[in-house]
Protein backbone atom coordinates (compact mmCIF):
# COMPACT_ATOMS: atom_id res chain seq x y z
CA UNK A 1 0.00 0.00 0.00
CA UNK A 2 1.65 3.23 -1.37
CA UNK A 3 2.04 5.80 1.57
CA UNK A 4 -0.88 8.26 -0.79
CA UNK A 5 -3.31 5.36 -0.37
CA UNK A 6 -2.57 4.98 3.19
CA UNK A 7 -3.20 8.38 4.14
CA UNK A 8 -6.47 8.11 2.36
CA UNK A 9 -7.27 5.18 3.95
CA UNK A 10 -6.78 6.86 7.32
CA UNK A 11 -8.63 10.03 6.50
CA UNK A 12 -11.55 8.89 5.03
CA UNK A 13 -12.36 5.25 6.58
CA UNK A 14 -14.26 5.13 9.65
CA UNK A 15 -12.38 4.79 13.03
CA UNK A 16 -14.07 1.10 13.32
CA UNK A 17 -13.26 0.05 10.16
CA UNK A 18 -9.35 1.67 10.86
CA UNK A 19 -9.19 -0.69 13.70
CA UNK A 20 -10.73 -3.05 12.13
CA UNK A 21 -8.06 -3.50 9.23
CA UNK A 22 -5.26 -2.80 11.57
CA UNK A 23 -6.53 -6.12 13.64
CA UNK A 24 -6.53 -8.13 10.51
CA UNK A 25 -2.88 -6.73 9.21
CA UNK A 26 -2.06 -8.01 12.85
CA UNK A 27 -3.91 -11.51 12.89
CA UNK A 28 -2.30 -12.00 9.27
CA UNK A 29 1.15 -11.21 10.21
CA UNK A 30 0.95 -13.56 13.74
CA UNK A 31 -0.26 -16.09 11.32
CA UNK A 32 2.71 -15.46 8.96
CA UNK A 33 5.15 -15.83 11.71
CA UNK A 34 3.62 -19.12 13.05
CA UNK A 35 3.94 -20.61 9.24
CA UNK A 36 7.11 -19.39 9.08
CA UNK A 37 8.67 -20.54 12.70
CA UNK A 38 6.72 -23.66 12.15
CA UNK A 39 8.96 -24.15 8.25
CA UNK A 40 11.46 -23.59 10.11
CA UNK A 41 11.05 -26.14 12.94
CA UNK A 42 10.26 -28.60 10.25
CA UNK A 43 13.51 -28.01 8.67
CA UNK A 44 15.88 -28.14 11.29
CA UNK A 45 13.77 -31.73 12.19
CA UNK A 46 14.79 -33.03 8.61
CA UNK A 47 18.49 -31.71 8.89
CA UNK A 48 19.45 -32.91 11.80
CA UNK A 49 17.44 -36.59 10.81
CA UNK A 50 19.53 -36.69 7.96
CA UNK A 51 22.69 -35.60 9.63
CA UNK A 52 22.02 -38.69 12.37
CA UNK A 53 21.47 -40.70 9.20
CA UNK A 54 24.59 -39.74 7.73
CA UNK A 55 26.53 -40.08 10.80
CA UNK A 56 25.54 -43.50 11.03
CA UNK A 57 26.44 -44.73 7.30
CA UNK A 58 29.89 -43.11 7.61
CA UNK A 59 30.56 -45.34 11.05
CA UNK A 60 28.72 -48.09 9.74
CA UNK A 61 25.70 -48.68 11.35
Amino acid sequence: MSQETLTHFLTQTPPERQADAKRRMAEFARARSEYHQQRADYWYRIQTECDDEACAIEDGR
